[in-house]
């Protein structure tokens, strides 16, 4: 039943439109209901604490236009009933119910950014989107209802501007080809020319870019960091499908990756090749995910790990380089 309502929920609000706002007495959303039912028979019948009971009632019949509205409901019919018989396991249970239902919205949220190009709003919507999942998350291994409605509470009011955000997202224009990373401790940026590569999708005659065979597609791409030790990246991935998101493996079959450094001054190259094998905190998995393969664009994201398999001189120490935090946009056409 819960499922059920929660399904509803989101059906009725929308995907982007989750938070529609509506001028209504009580709260916008269903699950506080069973609460207010036993309230109601409670008052009817004359048992409890009737003083907090009717300030109960009258507390969910104040007027909700959002979902802060309704934990602000919900956090005073708490106060006042946590302690009465009958109510902390469904003050509990609506708390639940919230959890489950902003799990959702904020999925939702996230599957809808994917496709968005990169840009500074999308990388801010990244962040509140992690803010949020972040407060979802401690309100899950909270330790009493009280705690899980302030956390709720705290998701709650960064929806509002969640959803404004993905839409600017959603709407910015389409930059150049760019890639960046993290090399250990150190930013990767590549862009304005310096990222190159191509896809081949085996499309269908008659279809376009986006629109190809099932587990014919291949991605290559090379991005270029300019400065006084140039440093490069290539990733190359075959067989890819129709779906996104889906990841694929690096440094297995034809699937590879590498990560140049050439250091000028001292005239020498290191190359450090993907290793699946190799793990550390960081990097679990040698790996690229693609999130959006549109008409005229291509997002991804990966990590690796490399080994210098070509030393640089004799005796060079056999290092490991960790790249993480990779995501790259390869234009079709811009």
């Amino acid at each position: 039943m819960k499922m059920h309502l929660l399904l509803n929920s989101l059906l009725a609000f929308g995907a982007i439109s989750l938070l529609g706002l509506r001028a209504v007495a009580d709260p916008i959303l269903p699950y506080q209901l069973p609460i207010a039912q036993q309230l109601t028979n409670d008052i009817n019948s004359g048992a409890g604490n009737q003083a907090a009971l009717g300030r109960a009632n009258q507390e969910f019949h104040h007027r909700s236009r959002s979902l802060s509205g309704d934990l602000v409901i919900l956090r005073s019919l708490n106060s006042l009933l946590h302690d009465e018989p009958n109510y902390p396991a469904l003050l509990q249970a609506a708390a639940d119910d919230y959890l489950a239902d902003f799990t959702a919205r904020s999925a939702a949220l996230a599957d809808q950014l994917r496709a968005a190009p990169r840009s500074s709003t999308k990388s801010s919507a990244r962040s509140l989107l992690r803010r949020i999942d972040d407060s979802l998350s401690n309100a899950a291994l909270a330790a009493t209802t009280s705690a899980k409605l302030r956390l709720l509470a705290n998701a709650a009011s960064r929806f509002g501007p969640a959803v404004n955000i993905v839409r600017n997202a959603l709407r910015q224009p389409v930059g150049l080809s760019s890639m960046s990373a993290r090399i250990g401790a150190l930013d990767f940026q590549a862009t304005r020319g310096f990222i190159a590569g191509g896809t081949n999708f085996q499309a269908t005659p008659g279809t376009s870019n986006g629109l190809f065979d099932a587990g014919l597609g291949t991605f290559d791409v090379t991005a270029v960091a300019n400065g006084g030790v140039v440093r490069s990246i290539h990733l190359h991935v075959e067989g890819i499908g129709t779906n996104t998101p889906a990841t694929y493996p690096l440094g297995v079959g034809q699937n590879s990756a590498y990560y140049r450094a050439t250091d000028l001054s001292t005239r020498r190259e290191y190359h450090f090749d993907a290793r699946s094998g190799l793990t550390n905190s960081l990097v679990t998995n040698a790996w690229v995910t693609f999130d959006y393969i549109g008409t005229n664009y291509v997002l991804a994201r990966f990590a690796f790990l490399g080994t210098n398999s070509r030393p640089p001189y004799s005796n060079a120490p056999n290092t490991v380089v960790t790249v993480s935090s990779g995501r790259v946009q390869l234009n079709f056409s811009h």
